[in-house]
Parts: C-alpha cells; structure tokens; sequence
C-alpha cells in the first residue's frame, strides 16, 4: 500500500506542475507591465 500512498501525496504537486504546460501562454503574472522600457518580471514569466 506504500507506493500509492506515495502517489496519492505527489499526486497534487504532480498535476500543478503538469497544468502550467498544458494551459500556459495565457496572461503573464506582471501583466505585461514595464518599468523603463523592461517588463517587470521578464520575458519568460
């Protein structure tokens, strides 16, 4: 029962991280916002 038990507790973490690339490319976290001409977080955010 121990290695499900391990699934089980991954599971969450596993799904979150696997979201992020299936439903990417939607608004960045800055919002496009820029300070002198640089987005705030960056490009890859």
């Amino acid at each position: 029962m121990l290695p499900l038990e391990a699934v089980w507790l991954v599971l969450p973490a596993y799904l979150a991280n696997a979201s992020a690339v299936v439903l990417g490319g939607g608004t960045p976290i800055d919002f496009g916002k820029t300070w002198r001409d640089k987005r705030l977080l960056g490009d890859g955010k």
